[in-house]
Order: C-alpha cells, then structure tokens, then sequence
C-alpha cells in the first residue's frame, strides 16, 4: 500500500471530482423533477447511479488507498459548492458512499483494482445510500412501501456507476493522459 500521491494522481483527483461534482448537481435537480411525477419515487431511483461513478472511477485510474473515498468526498464538496438540491446534507450521504465505494479495494488488499471491485464498490455504495434515505427522510415510519419503493432504484442500479466508470477508465487510460504508474490490468491476468 503506497500512499504516496503524486501532483498526477491529484490532479486525477480534483478533475474528476469536479466534473462529476458537477453532473451530480444537475443529477440532483433532474432527480428532484422526476420525484414529483406520478411513480416519480420509482422513476428517480434509476437515474441515481451517476452519483456512483466518481469514487471507482478516481480508483481506477489512480490505485492507491483511499482514492475512492477522496474521489467521493470532492464530488461531494463540488455538489454542495453547485448548488445541488440536498444541500450540505448531501455530505451524509458522499460519506456513506464513499465508504462503501472504498471498501472493495481495502478488502483486497489494494491489489486488484478490475470490474469487480468497481461494480462492488458501487452496489456498496448505493446500498449505504439506500440506509442513509431512509434515516434522513425518516421514511421508516411511513411503512414498507415508502421504505422500498423510494430507494429500490439506487439499489438496482447503482452497480452501473461502477461499470460506466469502468469502461471511461478504460478509454482515459487508452489516452495515456492518466495511470502511467501501471499497466492496465483488471487483475485476470489479462492486459487490457
């Protein structure tokens, strides 16, 4: 475990924050919108993997211990900074998130940094974010179907911000602009 960043795997950091910061503001109005629909709590749900990207995507091109939980965490202060719908309690959430997104690659050890540990990741993610809805809208009190209904979306989907960051690492690192430190393995043994 090296945790040595490089002014390279910083600036990874900060840009990929920023921009995802950005586009999990306007996710979040885009979600708010879709909430007041008829079905809207179902509707919404599958439109919150975006917020799932930024943490395997900063590992993924980075791969170094606590990446993921960084890359969350500027996402977050981004979307806050934005504007974003929820506020500063949008940091309860990136909190959780970011613990979840990190705990894949902790669990290996940081050695393997492939499809997996990002969908995994992810899915953590989501679920961590499904608990903590629940917590602050205090939806547990209205029955199961406000607990299920609301929040199934990001549980369900929540695995494709994992796979989406997966394959925009995969052309950024085509590029050569980020990850030079390593060779662009998914830990199968095979070069990507």
């Amino acid at each position: 475990m090296k945790f040595n960043y490089s002014t390279k795997d910083i600036v990874t950091l900060i840009v990929v924050g920023v921009i995802m910061g950005i586009v999990s503001t306007a996710n979040g109005f885009l979600f708010s919108a879709l909430f007041v629909l008829p079905y809207g709590n179902i509707i919404s749900g599958f439109i919150g993997f975006i917020w799932y990207i930024a943490g395997p995507l900063v590992m993924f091109l980075v791969r170094k211990p606590g990446m993921a939980f960084l890359g969350e965490a500027v996402m977050g202060v981004m979307s806050v900074i934005t504007g974003h719908p929820a506020g500063i309690a949008m940091m309860g959430w990136i909190a959780l998130e970011a613990i979840g997104t990190e705990l894949p690659y902790l669990c290996t050890g940081y050695k393997k940094f492939g499809l997996v540990q990002m969908l995994i990741g992810a899915e953590l993610a989501g679920l961590f974010s499904y608990w903590f809805g629940i917590y602050f809208y205090s939806t547990y009190q209205y029955g199961w179907q406000a607990v299920w209904y609301p929040y199934l979306g990001f549980v369900a989907i929540s695995w494709l911000g994992g796979l989406i960051a997966y394959y925009i690492g995969k052309g950024l690192l085509k590029t050569g602009v980020v990850g030079s430190n390593f060779e662009d393995t998914d830990q199968t043994g095979i070069t990507n």
